[in-house]
C-alpha cells in the first residue's frame, strides 16, 4: 500500500505525462522500471494525412498516364478509350507495335516477357519515330517518355504493310460507293 501511494503522488506530480516508476526489492538486489506513457494524438493525423496525400498524387498520376496512353492510341487510329479496358489495352498496344494483338499473350511467358517488353518499347519508340534513346527512356522512365510521346509532337508512322492495307480498304469503299 506504501508503494501504491508513492506511484499515485509522482503521477499526480507529473501533470499529463503519465509516468510509472515501479521499484522491486529483493534480498541484495534492486530493480526499477520506468514506463512513460506519452502520447501525442498528432502523430496518427499526420500519418492518415500523408497517406491521404499519397493515395491521391497515385490516382492523378494513373489518371495522367491513362490520358497519355490514350492520345497515343490515337495518334496510331485505334479508339482512345481502349486504354481504359485491362488486357485489351495490351491487345491494343502489340497490335500497334507488333502488328498483332495476339502476341500480347507472349508478355505472360516468365523470363520471356522482359525480352518481349525491351523489344515492345522498341517497337513503340519507332512506329513514333524515335531511336534506341527513346527507347531507354521508355524503359528506364517509362511514365515521363509515355507522357511526352502521348501529348507531344510525335506522329505515329505507319509500316509499309499498314499503309498498304489503309488504302485497299479506302478503295474499296470508294468502289462500294459506285
Amino acid at each position: 500500500q506504501v508503494r501504491k501511494k508513492e506511484v499515485k503522488e509522482e503521477h499526480k506530480r507529473t501533470g499529463s505525462q503519465t509516468i510509472f516508476n515501479i521499484s522491486t526489492e529483493g534480498e541484495n538486489m534492486r530493480y526499477s522500471y520506468s514506463y512513460d506513457y506519452d502520447y501525442s494524438p498528432a502523430l496518427p493525423a499526420i500519418g492518415t494525412g500523408v497517406i491521404v496525400v499519397g493515395i491521391i498524387l497515385c490516382i492523378a498520376l494513373c489518371v495522367l498516364e491513362i490520358a497519355a496512353l490514350w492520345k497515343i492510341y490515337e495518334k496510331a487510329g485505334e479508339k482512345g478509350w481502349k486504354a481504359i479496358v485491362p488486357f485489351l489495352n495490351m491487345y491494343v498496344l502489340f497490335k500497334i507495335t507488333w502488328g498483332n494483338g495476339w502476341m500480347f499473350l507472349l508478355s505472360f511467358i516468365p523470363f520471356a516477357n522482359a525480352v518481349i517488353a525491351i523489344i515492345t518499347m522498341h517497337k513503340l519508340s519507332v512506329k513514333f519515330g524515335h531511336g534506341v534513346g527513346y527507347t531507354l527512356g521508355l524503359l528506364f522512365f517509362n511514365f515521363i517518355f509515355t507522357l511526352i510521346l502521348g501529348f507531344g509532337s510525335s506522329q505515329y508512322q505507319a509500316g509499309p504493310f499498314e499503309q498498304t492495307a489503309k488504302y485497299t480498304d479506302e478503295n474499296t469503299t470508294e468502289q462500294n460507293k459506285i
